[in-house]
């Protein structure tokens, strides 16, 4: 018996559970140019269910806290890909990772995001104000709001020695995270310096880019103006 008999028979178990314990979940996988959500994007409908990524088995009856943004999917994977986005009234979740002989990944989604570009500043010459400003930005991919999950990674006071205990604390940094899928043969690379936004009018600004095992990792700074 070889690895690729044994991952098929693995998914048909997991096919079999999901079908007695699972909930119908809309399936969609992202294509270039178009929502990631939405009609042109709809693959069907698929039985999932999802416990916290912890362990090395499934751990039903184990809630979801407030760090908890990393699941283990039980579906069908003959039928589900990294990348997919799967919704329904319980959550909205990506598939982050398949790799083999293991239990899929999944990441749970709490926004959705666009992004913006800065315009270039000139190199020389008096200029005007060159900091990040709404007003000079490009909108990459209009109309595209992707699912993601933005945790926040750290906040504190400023160590300035010219601090104000009024001050507020700063800078905040957060991880977000979002399908990889979702940029499928993008006409513009990710770069530091966008700017995301997220559905509830937060701005975030792009310090670093990572492709990592579960998904695109972005480290960003929030912008409060």
């Amino acid at each position: 018996m070889d690895a690729a008999v044994i991952q098929s028979k693995i998914y048909t178990g997991f096919a079999k559970a999901a079908s007695y314990v699972g909930s119908s979940f809309s399936q969609y996988r992202p294509v270039a140019g178009q929502p990631p959500i939405g009609p042109a994007t709809l693959v069907g409908s698929i039985n999932a269910a999802f416990t916290v990524a912890t362990g090395d088995t499934f751990t039903f009856g184990r809630p979801g806290l407030k760090a908890n943004f990393f699941y283990y999917c039980l579906a069908d994977g003959a039928q589900i890909q990294v990348g997919d986005i799967l919704t329904s009234l319980a959550g909205t979740y990506y598939i982050a990772s398949m790799q083999p002989l293991e239990m899929p990944v999944a990441v749970l989604c709490n926004a959705l995001i666009s992004f913006n570009r800065p315009a270039s500043a000139p190199s020389t010459g008096l200029v005007a104000y060159q900091g990040v400003s709404e007003t000079t930005e490009t909108q990459l991919a209009a109309g595209v709001a992707f699912p993601a999950s933005v945790q926040l990674a750290a906040s504190g006071r400023s160590t300035k020695s010219d601090a104000l205990a009024g001050d507020s604390a700063g800078p905040l940094k957060y991880t977000v995270f979002f399908p990889s899928g979702s940029l499928v043969a993008p006409a513009w690379p990710i770069r530091e310096r966008d700017v995301v936004y997220d559905n509830i009018a937060r701005r975030f600004q792009v310090a670093g880019y990572e492709a990592t095992p579960i998904g695109a990792r972005l480290d960003t700074t929030r912008l409060m103006v």
